[in-house]
C-alpha cells in the first residue's frame, strides 16, 4: 500500500519534504531542516526519554518561528505510547489523540 494514502484518507496532504524520504518510517533531520517539513501540525516526543531533545528543539528561533507553534498546533505526546506500543489499546488511544488534536475534542 502506498504510504501517502493515510495521509490522503485523512484528508491532509503530505509536504513535499515528507514525499521525499522514500524507504525510511522515520529520519532524523537537523535543527536547521525542521522548518523545511511544512507541516500544519507537529506532534513531539516530549516525555522523559526525549525531554532534553525537546526541550533545545522547544526553545530554538527555528521551532518557535513556525506557522503551527505559533497556532498552537504542537503537540507533546508520549514516546512510549507513540514508539514502542504496537496494540490495538496503544493505536486507538493514538488515534483518538490525534483526532482530538486535527479536529477538536468532542
Amino acid at each position: 500500500m502506498d504510504r501517502w494514502y493515510t495521509y490522503e484518507n485523512l484528508g491532509l496532504k503530505a509536504s513535499a519534504f515528507v514525499k521525499e524520504i522514500k524507504d525510511d518510517i522515520s529520519v532524523e533531520i537537523s535543527m536547521e531542516k525542521v522548518a523545511d517539513i511544512g507541516a500544519d501540525h507537529y506532534f513531539l516526543l516530549s516525555d522523559e526519554l526525549f525531554a532534553k531533545e525537546a526541550e533545545v528543539l522547544a526553545s530554538s528561533p527555528i521551532w518557535q518561528s513556525l506557522d503551527a507553534v505559533k497556532n498552537n498546533h504542537a503537540y507533546d505526546v508520549d514516546s512510549t505510547l507513540w514508539i514502542a506500543y504496537y496494540g490495538p489499546i496503544a493505536i486507538n488511544i493514538i488515534v483518538d489523540q490525534t483526532a482530538e488534536a486535527l479536529l477538536g475534542s468532542n
